[in-house]
């Protein structure tokens, strides 16, 4: 009953700050564009970049805490939460950058009701086009999330960033593993294809 069903304009501030046109040339920055971000994984690459020789939809500033949400290949649900940044930092236009604005929302919270399935679902629901997927940044204001009281809020995202801390960390164990038996099996055709090793049980002629 205490959890309220709100559409993301109430309760977020968008693409809050841009680079003009007048920006130094030399002035140097990270720069994230839709590749670097994957879903579930969030930043996985950064470019680092004077004003005068990035790419023309460098322009977007986020701060920590900041969300972004590519808005363009939505089929990629390129969406992560800004953390532990200490120099400028600049995100394609392609994302439309959200910081919470009400004192009622958590921003963890927020991040990881935005990277539900049925959000990423919606997102890709109301996107436009085939190959190249987008939606508009009034159409992703629009969408609803589930939001309880903010202590309640707050127990959620505690509780997932703990446990998804450990699903991290048996998938990267899972990963390595993987990683490891593709290189004995590529050694093992080797080995063979080559005459290093014979076929048990066979008897050359």
């Amino acid at each position: 009953e205490p959890w309220e069903v709100i559409k993301i304009k109430f309760i977020t501030d968008y693409n809050l700050h841009t680079l003009s046109e007048q920006t130094s040339d030399n002035l140097e920055f990270n720069y994230i564009d839709i590749g670097s971000v994957e879903y579930g994984k969030g930043i996985i690459s950064s470019q680092k970049y004077e004003f005068s020789s990035a790419p023309s939809r460098a322009r977007r500033i986020v701060n920590n805490n900041d969300i972004i949400l590519s808005t363009v290949r939505t089929y990629l649900r390129a969406i992560t939460i800004i953390k532990n940044i200490k120099e400028l930092t600049i995100v394609s236009t392609g994302f439309i950058t959200l910081t919470p604005n009400s004192n009622n929302i958590n921003h963890n919270y927020l991040y990881y009701s935005l990277l539900s399935e049925y959000f990423v679902s919606a997102v890709e629901a109301n996107s436009f086009g085939i190959a190249y997927p987008s939606i508009t940044n009034y159409d992703v204001l629009k969408l609803k999330i589930l939001l309880p009281p903010l202590s309640e809020q707050q127990a959620v995202a505690n509780y997932l960033d703990d446990k998804c801390a450990q699903i991290d960390a048996v998938i990267a164990d899972k990963q390595a593993q993987l990683e490891t038996l593709a290189a004995y099996k590529k050694s093992f055709i080797y080995e063979y294809v080559t005459g290093k090793k014979s076929v048990p049980g066979f008897e050359e002629a």
